[in-house]
């Protein structure tokens, strides 16, 4: 229940919430190495804070419990991109591309913000993100 209501501080007037939904995904993770919610969480907290090698390192572990998340790899090659590691982070943005299939509002939703992802790291020429 505390991963729940960790997830929902992360969005709810972000960041103004973080170190409390940190705090409980750190506790959901100390008993529960492998917890996939509470990684991701951690992740995303850390990508807000342009900790890259930090939220990478969670996404990453949270990815390796289900590989065939396509929203865990793309914030995870997203990292990749915004750390500097443009060719590998556009290596997993394009693998997440292909994953997409649906054609609902969210599928379409989620490719668009990948195709974006995709535009902006190839137009950085240094490998870093230019629209901040």
């Amino acid at each position: 229940m505390k991963v729940i209501l960790a997830r929902a501080l992360i969005h709810y007037q972000s960041p103004k919430h973080h170190d409390e939904a940190k705090a409980l995904f750190e506790d959901a993770l100390r008993r529960n190495s492998k917890h996939g919610s509470a990684l991701v969480g951690l992740g995303l907290i850390l990508e807000e804070q342009h900790n890259y090698v930090g939220a990478a390192d969670f996404l990453r572990r949270a990815l390796a419990l289900d590989p065939g998340d396509s929203k865990i790899m793309s914030e995870a090659a997203w990292c990749d991109v915004l750390r500097g590691n443009v060719s590998e982070g556009l290596s997993g943005l394009k693998e997440c591309l292909s994953r997409i299939t649906g054609i609902d509002a969210r599928s379409r939703d989620f490719k668009a913000q990948v195709l974006w992802r995709i535009g902006q790291a190839l137009w950085s020429s240094d490998g870093k993100y230019l629209f901040s």
